[in-house]
């Protein structure tokens, strides 16, 4: 440091003093930004701007991939061309014994053809859950539903398509 920095420093520590001691940083620190070339100015921004900037948004990146992965495990998307025929033979195979081949219940399940199971209500989601990891009794008497595991979610999709096509047609959208 040469004799001339020391001197501004003492004077602005002086300043400091008159001012009261907590302004002290405050003046060293717009000395310093003052003196900086723009070499130092790049730095400076560089180390306290981009740097946590970047740091933050990587956490950000991180919590929304590790979300995002949780939730595709939970929810196996469904593939985008749901096949009505190829749902209602995988229906008639899996679903029907409980839910009666004309959706309508039997003494085992309830009815598909119900306002409960509109889309609003009980969305596609709702299927693949119930598929994968069962469901509990909440609307009717029937008891829990089993998981049914010799279904994929791909077959799901292709059930509940068929599903809804039979609903609309019955006025339940």
């Amino acid at each position: 440091m040469s004799s001339k920095e020391t001197k501004e420093l003492i004077l602005l520590e002086a300043e400091a003093i008159k001012k009261g001691r907590s302004d002290l940083d405050a003046i060293i620190k717009k000395h310093r930004r003052e003196r900086m070339t723009q070499g130092d100015k790049f730095f400076d921004f560089w180390e306290n701007k981009v740097i946590p900037t970047f740091w933050i948004g990587l956490f950000v990146w991180a919590m929304l991939a590790f979300l995002g992965l949780v939730q595709a495990q939970t929810l196996p998307l469904p593939q985008p061309h749901p096949n009505v025929a190829q749902g209602k033979r995988l229906f008639e195979k899996n679903c029907a014994g409980c839910h009666g081949i004309d959706l309508k219940g039997s003494d085992k399940g309830p009815p598909f053809l119900h306002p409960v199971y509109e889309s609003a209500h009980h969305g596609d989601a709702a299927f693949q859950m119930a598929v994968k990891h069962g469901s509990k009794a909440h609307h009717w008497r029937f008891g829990d539903m089993p998981p049914v595991p010799a279904l994929t979610s791909d077959e799901v999709v292709h059930i509940t398509s068929y599903v809804r096509q039979v609903q609309r047609q019955n006025g339940i959208n």
